[in-house]
């Protein structure tokens, strides 16, 4: 759900109306994501309640955080599968990443990352 938000603000943001425009729309897209949000929850997830401060906080950084996270879960999937499933092997490669450069690590995770991963 939100993935399909952040495209939508994606394209307003990338659209040609004017700033203060924008700020409308922003305003409005967001009701529409809390309301999807309530909604969710209501019907769904019989009120589970455990994403409503982020959605109460819910802004631009977040959603870039969430993004973030977003465009590597299937990077990192296919490489616990490249590890034989294997946690502590899997927690090593990632650690050994982790100590490279931000351009090595890029490289080294790119074998494990398929266009839709948006990365």
């Amino acid at each position: 759900m939100v993935r399909a938000w952040r495209a939508k603000l994606d394209a307003m943001y990338r659209s040609a109306v004017p700033d203060d425009v924008k700020r409308e729309q922003k305003a409005l897209l967001y009701a529409g994501m809390r309301a999807d949000y309530e909604a969710l929850k209501r019907d769904r997830w019989g009120g589970y309640k455990g994403y409503d401060h982020w959605f109460a906080d819910v802004n631009n950084a977040a959603l870039g955080a969430q993004a973030a996270y977003d465009d590597q879960v299937g990077a990192f999937e296919r490489l616990f599968a490249a590890e034989g499933s294997d946690f502590d092997r899997f927690y090593a490669e990632v650690r050994r990443m982790a100590a490279m450069t931000r351009p090595e690590r890029d490289a080294a995770m790119a074998k494990y990352r398929q266009p839709q991963d948006g990365g």
